[in-house]
């Protein structure tokens, strides 16, 4: 049995008989393994539904990648997951599945067009996470005025278990410029995190460098939606941020059920069903009532599986 200091544990709960689950090399001794049977079960059956469905399987995996890989299997993954997104994601192949771990972080500044942490034109992509494992970070430096989490605008856009962080800049302060949810944003959000964070230590990584997760909850709403074209539907997820007033117009298909959070004011012009907003989000993203946000539904998270460098709150400071 391996004797971690609290900041060099990777995984909250897995050191020890009964452990086995994937863990990053922080400081060594962990299992490093990118495999399927280190997804919970459902993730597993949705990866095989969607390798044998006719999508195109593209794996990233940040610790065993190498973006000379072709990223074809678990064997042979790529290593950065912002590296495959050519102007918005229109160099994608037809039908993507990404299946992704690790943390990631892009700065698309004023050298590209993107405008959020999922953010795709050209076609259908889904994005199957390592719950608890994944970490996906974006901001734009750049002059634009709004950056968001979900900015893809075509209808087969579905994301499941990851962590997606936008990073509120000093200047985008109203409720247009900090909603997660862009105009005309399209795609469906299964055990997600989304969640506002300052500039502090943005582009440092957690799983190799103790203590620099120390973001603090920024300025968010939920849309921006002057043209009330947004269609997404937002299952089991946690929304974390402080909350800014008010969301901007349109919203009427920005729909939210079964989510939790820690800002009592979060809500949507959509459907707003069976909620729990205003409560503690713990380290690991459970709260008090888990049938609600990331550890509830078919796509829970397994605590076993949690990667603890990427804990809400920072306990490695």
């Amino acid at each position: 049995m391996f004797d971690w200091h609290k900041k060099e544990k990777p995984i909250q709960g897995l050191i020890g008989a009964g452990g086995g689950a994937t863990g990053y090399l922080v400081g060594g001794g962990a299992d490093s393994t990118f495999a399927l049977e280190y997804l919970p079960s459902a993730y597993q059956t949705l990866h095989n539904s969607s390798a044998s469905g006719g999508y195109t399987m593209v794996y990233i995996d940040k610790e065993t990648g190498n973006d000379s890989n072709t990223g074809t299997s678990f064997a042979s993954p790529k290593k950065n997951y912002y590296n495959l997104f050519d102007n918005i994601g229109q160099g994608l192949a037809a039908n993507t599945c990404i299946v992704v771990r690790g943390f990631h972080y892009k700065d698309w500044n004023s050298t590209t067009s993107g405008l959020g942490v999922i953010d795709n034109n050209a076609s259908a992509i889904r994005v199957i996470a390592f719950p608890g494992q994944t970490l996906l970070r974006a901001r734009n430096s750049g002059s634009g005025r709004d950056f968001h989490i979900s900015a893809g605008h075509t209808t087969g856009i579905d994301v499941y278990g990851a962590i997606l962080e936008k990073v509120r800049d000093s200047g985008r302060t109203t409720n247009y410029m900090t909603a997660f949810h862009a105009p005309d944003s399209k795609g469906r959000f299964y055990n997600c995190v989304f969640r506002s964070v300052d500039t502090s230590n943005i582009s440092s990584d957690p799983d190799t460098n103790a203590g620099v997760r120390s973001q603090s909850n920024d300025l968010f709403t939920m849309h921006y939606d002057n043209g009330n074209t947004i269609n997404t539907d937002v299952y089991n997820c946690t929304q974390l941020g402080t909350w800014n007033g008010s969301n901007y117009s349109g919203g009427s298909n920005c729909d939210l059920y079964n989510c939790n959070g820690n800002a009592s004011s979060t809500t949507t012009s959509g459907q707003n069903s069976t909620n729990l907003f205003g409560v503690t989000i713990n380290s690991d993203y459970s709260a008090s009532n888990n049938s609600k946000g990331v550890y509830g539904g078919t796509y829970a998270w397994d605590v076993s599986l949690f990667n603890a460098r990427y804990s809400y709150g920072n306990p490695y400071e």
